[in-house]
Parts: structure tokens; C-alpha cells; sequence
């Protein structure tokens, strides 16, 4: 993963270091598909449509603010908060071992 800035990443290039990391034994096959989510890969923080999966954004960023808004608006539904969480987390530790 070395190289590589989770906040300045593309969805396909999200998707080829999952891959590496998972093929390497790093990250588990569910961490893997946590990860690369619809919910992540398919909107921003402000709930657009990411059309153009080669575009950089800060996925790190996009996953907090996610994370936030559900806490926030849905603060009853605790299983998609803690889903969130348990992914918040792997993300932030993944950037800060190899980023």
C-alpha cells in the first residue's frame, strides 16, 4: 500500500489495493468488500454520485462524513452506525499503517 493516499484515491484504484491487500493477506475477504461497499464507492460525503470512477476523492473523508451523517440523522439505527465504525476504523488503521 505504500504510495498510496487513501484521501486522494479512485474507486478502481480503491479497488486494486483491497485486492492487493486482501491477496497479500492484510485485510480479510469481508474487510475487502467493507471497504469497496456501494455505499462508499457510489457517493461523496454530500451524496452525489461518484459517475467517474477514476476520479480522486478522499475516501478517508467521504467515509467520516458518512459516518457522521448517520449518527446524526439516523442516530436509532446503531447497527448501521456500528457497521460504519467497524469500516471508519479499518480505513483510518490501513492510512495510518501504510499511508
Amino acid at each position: 500500500m505504500a504510495g498510496q493516499d487513501l484521501s486522494n484515491i479512485s474507486k478502481n484504484e480503491l479497488k486494486e489495493l483491497t485486492n492487493k491487500l486482501y491477496d497479500a493477506g492484510v485485510i480479510t475477504g469481508e474487510q475487502r468488500l467493507d471497504l469497496t461497499a456501494p455505499y462508499v464507492d457510489q457517493f461523496n460525503a454530500q451524496m452525489q454520485s461518484v459517475a467517474n470512477p477514476d476520479e480522486k476523492r478522499n475516501f478517508i473523508a467521504d467515509l467520516s462524513a458518512t459516518l457522521d451523517a448517520a449518527k446524526r440523522l439516523r442516530p436509532d439505527d446503531t447497527s448501521s452506525i456500528a457497521y460504519l465504525e467497524k469500516v471508519n476504523n479499518l480505513a483510518h488503521s490501513l492510512a495510518a499503517v501504510f499511508g
